[in-house]
């Protein structure tokens, strides 16, 4: 024999009560528990100790009337389904009451056993496949988080090896090396950048479907953006027969509104896809004006590549999908970068699909919503801005906290050209201990340790300092989860900035500079404050000079003066205005890395003619 079904009757008037027990003992197949409470403030206790499956309720009570009786009900009980027996004869009332949550809403003499029964079976079946649906979605969310704590684990452990591995790649290429050495460098570096890869690719997926990767939106140039895109990807095109250019409709808005990190991946996967898939041919990145979603831009991808079947074009977003299994094993790749493009232009609250023929050719679209907006000027740089030009005439003293040996070994030597002394730890522990007996410029701190973690060391040293320092020592949080909620912690915790595992060497040496107010040289009495426009015409000058530097550094192969060169040209090029020195300059950076010298002449020699085309307006 089943449950029976228990019945919470809410009524004062005892006629009223022998009459509903008696409907409800004719009605079938409806096996029930009937109990009665005569008052409101009675019937609310009941349903707090004992809650039943439903509740018959009378609206007139001696201690309540109307809807609030049926209100108190409901925040009492808000999964305990209600069905309303009254005498009171008002529409009005039974649709604002249904429309509250009511399950139904009957007159006492227009009650009979089949109406009752039937109501009440659909109250708690209809309340049954609620409570399913409530905890399949907890089940849902609870196996989304495990899976984005398992991914963030994942990323940690894979990303605190692949540190070491790609560091010291990136290191012993910078020695001297025979042609042969130079070639397994080449690939090591290769083949560890390609993992790394993956991995972001995962874990981007893992934060869309986790509601963690969030939208910024900001003013940004759009033919300089797109110039910037094709320029990133020009740099990895080394075939002379395949040609990439780009198209820009003259009623394009020029200053817009939106992502453009995620506008940027959307597009470099693209593009990046059509090289890999032409040989030859050339592949075209098109902007226009939306003709049918007003306010959209469209962007497309062509190219003259091997195209992809026509019953493969509905699967090709999909997650680790390909056209075909022998385009893995041909051209590499997971089938993940068309899937998080499509993901992000949908976050973005745009559009993606394909056209193809096989063997002629394939085209992406994106329609993606840009308000037109206000390209922001480049900012005037303040004292403290222009303080930073000046040089420091002590070394850093630098706190390195770290469990991994191999990543003291490499952050040290990455460290080697800067002058500096480093003392390390190997827990939060030793590292509090340090700080307390020694005053540091900066300290790197790892987040994921033993004794001591890195967030309790952080809180701690921030603690400490309050009561007996009068400075704040910068620290740099070093971490190998890549979700936003493991870097808010480490900022959360008292951290001033974060690297995310696998660090690099500009990249770190960059963000120390960033934190580190310099001091002032000897002799020195006081900062210069200037305007960035005043300071053009030097950097102009210099940057005159640069493409002469470049090729007798190639002439020496001196690969490292010519990439120290290159990223400091991405760096500098958008604080004074230039932007369309930034993708020369990181073409020249990466190839330098991976010392192509044919690709270098085409860079350097883009570099002059872009010199060359300037107008030197500031002299």
């Amino acid at each position: 024999m089943g449950k029976k079904t228990g019945i919470l009757l809410i009524e004062d008037d005892a006629g009223d009560a022998l009459f509903l027990e008696e409907i409800l003992s004719q009605a079938e197949n409806l096996a029930h528990v009937l109990t009665r409470a005569e008052r409101l403030g009675d019937a609310l206790k009941r349903l707090k100790d004992d809650p039943p499956d439903v509740v018959l309720l009378d609206l007139s009570l001696p201690d309540c009337q109307g809807i609030d009786t049926f209100r108190k009900v409901r925040a009492q009980a808000p999964t305990v389904p209600v069905v309303i027996l009254t005498g009171l004869d008002d529409e009005a009332l039974a649709l604002q009451i249904i429309g509250e949550g009511a399950q139904d809403y009957f007159l006492k003499n227009r009650v009979n056993a089949g109406n009752i029964a039937r109501v009440i079976r659909y109250a708690i079946e209809r309340m049954r496949l609620e409570r399913q649906v409530i905890e399949s979605s907890r089940a849902a969310l609870e196996a989304s988080r495990a899976k984005s704590d398992f991914l963030a684990n994942m990323s940690h452990e894979i990303r605190t090896p692949l540190n070491a591995i790609i560091g010291m790649a990136e290191m012993f290429a910078e020695t001297p090396l025979n042609e042969e050495q130079a070639k397994y460098v080449k690939i090591f570096r290769r083949a560890s950048n390609i993992l790394l890869q993956l991995v972001n690719d995962i874990l981007d997926i893992a934060k869309i479907e986790a509601g963690h990767m969030d939208l910024e939106y900001i003013d940004f140039d759009l033919k300089e953006f797109t110039e910037a895109v094709l320029g990133i990807v020009s740099f990895k095109v080394r075939e002379e027969n395949l040609e990439v250019s780009h198209n820009i409709a003259s009623d394009v808005p020029t200053a817009v509104i939106g992502d453009a990190n995620r506008l940027r991946q959307v597009l470099m996967n693209l593009l990046t896809n059509a090289v890999k898939f032409t040989s030859q041919g050339k592949v075209t990145l098109t902007v226009r004006v939306d003709p049918k979603a007003p306010g959209s831009i469209l962007f497309s991808v062509a190219d003259t590549g091997i195209g992809i079947p026509s019953d493969k074009l509905e699967k090709i977003f999909e997650t680790f999908s390909q056209a075909d299994a022998s385009i893995a094993r041909r051209y590499g790749g997971t089938g993940l970068g068309l899937s998080i493009s499509k993901r992000l232009t949908e976050l973005m609250g745009g559009k993606i699909w394909v056209e193809s023929r096989l063997g002629e050719g394939t085209t992406f679209f994106v329609s993606i919503p840009l308000k037109v907006g206000k390209v922001a000027v480049p900012v005037v740089a303040g004292p403290d801005v222009a303080a930073g030009m000046l040089q420091r005439s002590l070394p850093l003293e630098i706190l390195l906290v770290d469990d991994s040996v191999d990543n003291r070994e490499l952050i040290g030597a990455y460290l080697k050209s800067v002058p500096c002394h480093i003392d390390s730890a190997e827990d939060g522990k030793s590292a509090i201990e340090r700080f307390k007996s020694h005053r540091y410029d900066v300290v790197l701190m790892d987040m994921n340790m033993p004794i001591i973690d890195g967030y309790t060391a952080t809180r701690f040293i921030r603690k400490w300092e309050a009561g007996n320092s009068s400075r704040s020592t910068p620290i740099i949080a070093l971490t190998a989860y890549a979700f936003d909620v493991q870097r808010n912690k480490c900022l959360d915790a008292g951290c001033d900035t974060y690297l995310t595992k696998p660090i690099r060497k500009a990249e770190l040496l960059k963000t120390i500079s960033g934190c580190v107010r310099p001091t002032v040289a000897k002799g020195a009495t006081e900062r210069v404050s200037v305007e960035i426009k005043e300071l053009v015409p030097k950097f102009l000058a210099r940057l005159r000079d640069k493409p002469s530097q470049m090729e007798a550094a190639l002439q020496r192969g001196d690969f490292a003066t010519i990439e120290s060169s290159g990223h400091c040209m991405v760096g500098d090029a958008g604080s004074y205005g230039f932007h369309g020195l930034t993708p020369i300059g990181s073409a020249i950076e990466q190839s330098a890395k991976l010392k192509d010298a044919q690709a270098l002449r085409s860079e350097i020699k883009a570099l002059r003619n872009y010199i060359e085309s300037l107008k030197f307006e500031y002299e």
